[in-house]
């Protein structure tokens, strides 16, 4: 059974190879399918995190507050960049720099939650609680907004709050984009 952080972990793979597929696409339409899943992915699993990982590292580390707080500003960041990508497209001046930048934070970022962060929260929390978190993970991950949002609250309550308001809105939007196939294991 998989635990929260397994299912983590999952979510930067995937991105991560999406990135991938990308860089060797030389399709500008499939190249922009593609960015669509990227930007979708990363607001989906950004929001996910702040409203169920963000909260236990709170309440288990000793710098708990600190390191949340650290964390949800290298979010903000990368929700910016994402919302500058979202009105543009492929061809477009910056976007494939800007998209390099989003990806370079992204892989900055989640290499150290699961080189420091998910390893200090695993030996925090039991096993039991992680394998039940996974699956609030992935309850929270369908609620969420599909588009980033750097002007909206970052913490739970107020986060699930606009988030189920704000989701419905993002998927209406999505109806008018292309994606490409996402594969989890799950």
């Amino acid at each position: 059974t998989k635990n929260l952080f397994d299912i983590a972990i999952e979510d930067h793979s995937v991105i991560k190879s999406l990135w991938k597929r990308f860089q060797e696409e030389k399709s500008d339409n499939e190249r922009q399918k593609i960015a669509n899943t990227i930007l979708r992915e990363v607001s989906i699993h950004s929001a996910t995190e702040e409203i169920i990982v963000y909260p236990l590292v709170e309440k288990h580390l000793a710098e708990g507050k600190d390191t949340a707080d650290h964390n949800r500003n290298e979010h903000l960041q990368i929700k910016k960049d994402l919302y500058k990508l979202d009105s543009m497209k492929i061809g477009d001046e910056g976007y494939n720099e800007l998209l390099k930048k989003v990806m370079d934070e992204f892989y900055e970022h989640s290499t150290k939650e699961e080189t420091d962060l998910f390893p200090q929260l695993t030996k925090a929390i039991g096993s039991d609680e992680l394998q039940k978190l996974a699956s609030d993970f992935e309850k929270t991950r369908h609620t969420v907004p599909t588009r980033a949002h750097p002007f909206a609250p970052d913490k739970p309550p107020k986060e699930t709050i606009v988030g189920t308001a704000t989701a419905p809105i993002d998927k209406a939007l999505d109806e008018t984009r292309e994606f490409v196939e996402v594969h989890r294991s799950v």
